[in-house]
């Protein structure tokens, strides 16, 4: 499985739940983020390298040992949630890849 450091990283601290930030503040953090553009080109790449490999695990990138941001029931509703986070702040004029 790929690692996926970048995701994994805005993950944890921005959305985890023991950060507790709220919706507005989460996507202000994310956007801040992205203003770097050598660190939005890396995360560009790495969210659609994750968003179109059928074996990215979006659950255990949404919970597992480190953090939490949410769990779910299954990976489709996990990869949901997390395009749902990520990408329509990263490409907020792309649709989301099918997979």
């Amino acid at each position: 499985m790929i690692a996926y450091p970048k995701i994994r990283n805005i993950l944890e601290a921005i959305f985890s739940i023991e950060t507790g930030l709220s919706d507005d503040a989460q996507s202000a953090m994310l956007q801040r983020s992205l203003r770097n553009p050598e660190w939005r080109i890396a995360f560009q790449n790495e969210l659609l390298s994750a968003a179109t490999n059928p074996q990215t695990s979006w659950q255990e990138l949404l919970s597992n040992d480190k953090y939490e941001v949410t769990d779910t029931d299954s990976e489709l509703d996990a990869r949901a949630i997390a395009m749902s986070l990520l990408w329509k702040t990263t490409f907020p004029d792309e649709p989301i890849p099918q997979l």
